[in-house]
C-alpha cells in the first residue's frame, strides 16, 4: 500500500450561503472563520494519517479564498464556486447535489492516482483510524446501515474509477428528487466491489447544529 499513489479530495464551501437544507432550516452554526480553521485540522490529521497522500481541495463557497494560508497546507487547489451549475446545487436544499457536482467537475484530476480517498472539508480523521483499512481494490465505505453508507469519508481504487464516476452521475437523479447521497451511493454502488467498515475514524462537527459526529 505504502507505494500506491495516493489522492485525498477536501470538498469544502467556506462561505456559505445562509439559506435552509432539506432537512435543517440552519446551514451552519459556523462562521466562515471557524470553518477555515476546522479544515486545517482535516488538511493537519490527512497529513498525519496518510503519510505520502497528494491532497486535491476543491472549493465552491461564494467566495475564492485563493491567497489565504490555508491553501500553503494543499497540492492544488480549485475554485469552483463560479460554475453555473455547481453553485446552484451547493446552493440548494439538496446538500448532497453540490458535492457530487464538484467530484464530477473533478475527475480529470484524480484518475491517474491508485488511491482516491474523499474526505468533507472539516472532518478529521482520529485515533481509530486505520490505514490498513482501506486497502481493498474496490470501493470502501463506513456502513450506515444495510443501505446507507456514510460519505464524509470513503475510498477508491483506480480499479473502480469509472464505476465510482458513473455512480456519481446516475446519484445526480435521485438527489434533485430529494434522496440523500448517502441512500443514492448504497443503493448504486455493486456489493461485489464494496468493503463495508463499521468504524471509519472520522470525527467532526454537525454544521447544522454543532454536534459532534464520530463515523
Amino acid at each position: 500500500m505504502s507505494k500506491e499513489k495516493k489522492l485525498v479530495i477536501i470538498t469544502s464551501v467556506i462561505y456559505f450561503k445562509d439559506k435552509k437544507l432539506s432537512y435543517s432550516d440552519t446551514r451552519s452554526v459556523y462562521s466562515p472563520e471557524e470553518r477555515i480553521l476546522q479544515t486545517l485540522k482535516t488538511i493537519q490529521t490527512v497529513k498525519e494519517k496518510i503519510p505520502g497522500t497528494k491532497i486535491l481541495f476543491l472549493e465552491a463557497g461564494m467566495i475564492d479564498i485563493k491567497g489565504t494560508s490555508l491553501l500553503e497546507e494543499v497540492d492544488e487547489y480549485l475554485y469552483l464556486g463560479d460554475k453555473l451549475f455547481i453553485k446552484l446545487g451547493v446552493n440548494s436544499i439538496f446538500k448532497g447535489l453540490g458535492e457530487v457536482l464538484m467530484l464530477i467537475y473533478s475527475f480529470k484530476k484524480i484518475h491517474d492516482f491508485d488511491r482516491i480517498y474523499k474526505i468533507s472539508g472539516r472532518y478529521y480523521l482520529n485515533k481509530n483510524f486505520l490505514l490498513n483499512d482501506w486497502d481493498y481494490d474496490g470501493f470502501i465505505f463506513k456502513k450506515i446501515n444495510n443501505i446507507y453508507l456514510s460519505t464524509r469519508f470513503y475510498s477508491f481504487s483506480k480499479k473502480v474509477f469509472n464505476f465510482w464516476f458513473l455512480i456519481s452521475v446516475a446519484s445526480i437523479l435521485f438527489l434533485i428528487f430529494g434522496r440523500s447521497i448517502e441512500w443514492a451511493f448504497g443503493i448504486l454502488t455493486p456489493n461485489r466491489k464494496l468493503k463495508k467498515l463499521n468504524i471509519a475514524g472520522v470525527s467532526g462537527n454537525s454544521s447544522c447544529d454543532g454536534v459532534i459526529i464520530q463515523d
